[in-house]
């Protein structure tokens, strides 16, 4: 398990920019104001109510190429 993680980390690392996702827009201004232009964040829900939010096939495709999801527990996570 272990290798995997590092694996995942020694890929990201080599990208120019770390991308990463999560589920809401008022975490995306945190992640961004922490990494600064390191990050290229992909949101879930931008204009939507997360209670009723049912994921893309897209966006899934976004997630998988993500380095790290930040959740902070809404019902669709």
């Amino acid at each position: 398990m272990y290798k995997i993680v590092l694996f995942s980390l020694l890929i990201c690392l080599a990208n120019a920019k770390i991308v990463v996702s999560t589920s809401i827009a008022p975490v995306e201004y945190f992640i961004n104001q922490i990494a600064k232009d390191k990050v290229k964040v992909n949101v879930f829900v931008k204009n939507s109510s997360p209670h009723t939010y049912e994921p893309k096939a897209s966006q899934m495709r976004f997630l998988t190429n993500s380095c790290a999801y930040f959740a902070i527990g809404v019902e669709f996570e």
